[in-house]
């Protein structure tokens, strides 16, 4: 299998630095003034973006697990020395994405345990790599799949219903 980075997150990137290009470009014409450079300088971000976003692909076949990104370059793990795959949220100082499939290796392989940016694939993508950790290890999607803020809204909603507080019997 062969998955590469969702559709989505291209909408939003050239909405956003597309936008702002096409804006300052239209400054620039009616009113002159460094408005090209701030254009030009939007377009180079949009084409960074995309070329990022091109260079993701995760592929596993029946003997490895192989995923590549812009500025880690290519990853390769065998299937049988995957302990666990992972789907989790952490949002720190390392700045990659926040929600991220966790690859650990077993002990034995002597490899690193590496993060994959699950926020620029499908649900499919990430549903597939965790239906392959489970095939071959262990895997475990935290409640993520659907996504943080469904998670989030559900435990809100769980935590009105069962709050025992003298405030929510009088509401």
């Amino acid at each position: 299998m062969r998955y590469r980075a969702s559709k989505e997150p291209y909408i939003v990137f050239s909405i956003i630095f597309g936008g702002l290009c096409l804006l300052s470009a239209y400054s620039a014409l009616t009113h002159g003034g460094d408005g090209w450079q701030v254009a030009v300088m939007f377009g180079c971000a949009l084409v960074f973006v995309i070329i990022w976003l091109a260079v993701f692909e995760i592929r596993f076949d029946q003997e490895e697990l192989i995923f590549r990104d812009l500025f880690s370059g290519t990853r390769r793990i065998k299937l049988t020395d995957i302990q666990k795959i992972r789907l989790a949220w952490k949002w720190g100082k390392d700045n990659r994405g926040p929600l991220r499939l966790i690859v650990e290796p077993s002990p034995h392989s002597g490899l690193q345990p590496f993060a994959i940016n699950a926020k620029v694939f499908s649900r499919e993508a990430v549903q597939s790599v965790l239906n392959l950790g489970a095939r071959v290890a262990s895997a475990e999607d935290g409640g993520l799949i659907d996504g943080v803020v469904k998670k989030l809204y559900r435990a809100w909603r769980a935590s009105k219903r069962k709050d025992p507080s003298p405030e929510a019997s009088a509401r």
